[in-house]
């Protein structure tokens, strides 16, 4: 009668404890801690000394293991983790609890790892619900010496509260990181939309590395010649990586794609540097159809990219692509805007202010050759030649408002650095720009002038010992001409002319000519070519 009462006492105290199991799992939505309140509940269910649970990705790897009884030394001597293969793996298919006596008998046994506790009795099973299968529940070495079937029936029962426990906690992860996405995708529109903002393509870098937790993400861009560059970069090794080129064209199509860092980065024939990555994401910012960047990025470890980080990543994309196209419409009216108004400013000073100009010189003229030759004549003749040289400013200041590039810098600019980059060490250097080289001179030609300027006033600075040195750049008559000037002790007889040769080299290329004359008074370097017909309807 008491044997019978104890029976009944212990199945009710089992059922008490089920139904606290049940209640304490639905409560949680924590993923982690869902897992450790199972496992915890399955050893206090059943008697056993060891439990372990896995949690499985689509692909049926380990993405989660959480286990009890094993304490954190032991754990770390073990190494890695289970693969789920063997007969962790057959759990996988769903189907009835399994329950062993020994372990080390059943035929799909693997074995464990040399620092692993001996296990004898197992009892496992598959948490499965709606059909699918979300991962498996180990139980080993019983308190009884092997596991009943009530244990299995316990089990199976905690186990079915189980699998909706971590669908529960799945859906909860996902819909919080869905908000953090969308949360970083308002903040990056934000950015890129203000006029004042701080660097958003380096905020796009830094919020997708803390949402993915990677090691590395990049920002790769269209670059100037047509492939791709990375502009930003967030994580390990990310300054190494900024300005790399890839091989893929600007114009070549990107998919959307997880897998490993090799069969993601290969493609685009990215250099990478020696990062912590074992799978990679690349997700192609497109505004319209119209490809604006690519995203590149790299995790190491557990959990795996999934279709759901994909999706995620590419909403997040996708608006970062549209803020950035508006961003550059706003900025290409800004430009607009600012190029009419220097427009309007060139017409005014064209139209009204040299044209006044110019008349008020014809009459000074006229009046000059009426008076007698003398101080007064003298002084009138000065005023006169005052007056063509602010009418020859004026012209160079409306050539400059139609500077069509002010952001990287047009012709002028870039001479103008050659002359600040050079003009020190006691030696004068004046600039002088006359016709419109920014609009005249191609890409092509422009680098040339600028090297041509650049090697004929540093060879004039370094060698020649000069106190002054003039650059004269001109665009007339369908030809552009570039002048060095200087007062130095002149070209050695025996000096190398390797940077000379190279400056004729590069006028022979555009059918132009190359000439430098020195003396005693100082050289004068001549470089001139002709602007292809395209270069500039004048």
């Amino acid at each position: 009668m008491t044997s019978r009462a104890d029976v009944v006492e212990d199945a009710a105290d089992r059922l008490r404890l089920l139904l606290d199991a049940n209640r304490t799992l639905v409560e949680e939505l924590d993923l982690p801690e869902v897992l450790r309140r199972i496992v915890t509940a399955a050893i206090d269910l059943v008697g056993a000394r060891y439990g372990a649970i896995g949690v499985f990705d689509d692909d049926g790897r380990l993405e989660v293991f959480i286990h009890a009884g094993i304490d954190d030394e032991t754990a770390a001597q073990i190494g890695h983790l289970p693969r789920g293969r063997g007969l962790l793996g057959d759990l996988l298919d769903g189907g009835p609890a399994v329950r062993l006596d020994d372990v080390t008998t059943h035929p799909h046994y693997t074995g464990f790892p040399a620092e692993h506790p001996p296990m004898r009795s197992f009892l496992g099973l598959g948490l499965e619900v709606r059909g699918r299968v979300y991962g498996n529940l180990y139980l080993t070495d019983s308190a009884h010496g092997t596991f009943s079937e009530e244990d299995a029936e316990l089990a199976r029962a905690l186990g079915e509260t189980a699998g909706v426990a971590i669908a529960n906690a799945r859906l909860y992860d996902e819909s919080r990181r869905r908000e953090a996405w969308s949360s970083a995708s308002a903040e990056v529109t934000r950015e890129l939309l203000s006029p004042d903002g701080i660097d958003a393509l380096e905020l796009v870098a830094v919020r997708v590395q803390e949402l993915t937790r990677a090691s590395l993400v990049a920002v790769l861009l269209p670059a100037g010649d047509g492939t791709y560059a990375v502009s930003r970069a967030a994580g390990t090794h990310s300054q190494e990586l900024v300005g790399v080129r890839t091989t893929i064209a600007a114009a070549a199509p990107v998919e959307p794609t997880i897998g490993t860092v090799a069969a993601v980065c290969a493609p685009l024939g990215l250099d990478l540097p020696d990062v912590p990555a074992s799978q990679a994401m690349l997700v192609p910012l497109v505004d319209a159809d119209d490809p604006r960047g690519i995203l590149v990025v790299l995790r190491d470890g557990p959990p795996r990219f999934d279709d759901t980080d994909l999706s995620m990543a590419e909403a997040f994309a996708g608006q970062a692509a549209l803020a950035l196209g508006k961003r550059d419409l706003r900025q290409a009216r800004e430009a607009m805007l600012v190029l009419e108004d220097r427009d309007r400013i060139a017409r005014d000073l064209h139209d009204h202010v040299i044209q006044r100009l110019f008349a008020s010189g014809l009459t000074l003229q006229s009046v000059h050759a009426t008076i007698p030759v003398g101080a007064p004549r003298d002084r009138l003749a000065a005023q006169v030649a005052e007056m063509d040289e602010t009418i020859r400013q004026i012209r160079r200041t409306i050539f400059e408002l139609h500077d069509t590039d002010p952001g990287q810098g047009g012709v002028r600019r870039r001479l103008r650095r050659v002359v600040s980059a050079t003009g020190d060490g006691g030696t004068a250097v004046t600039l002088q720009i006359d016709g419109p080289v920014d609009l005249a001179l191609d890409d092509g030609l422009a680098d040339d002038v600028v090297a041509v300027a650049r090697e004929g006033v540093s060879n004039a600075r370094r060698h020649a010992q000069a106190e002054r040195i003039e650059l004269r750049c001109v665009v007339r008559g369908g030809e552009v001409v570039v002048t060095v000037n200087d007062d130095g002790r002149g070209i050695p007889e025996h000096a190398r002319r390797s940077g000379l040769d190279n400056l004729a080299r590069r006028a022979e290329a555009r059918c132009g000519t190359c000439r430098v004359t020195s003396g005693r008074g100082g050289t004068t370097l001549r470089w001139a070519a002709p602007i292809p017909d395209e270069g500039y309807d004048a």
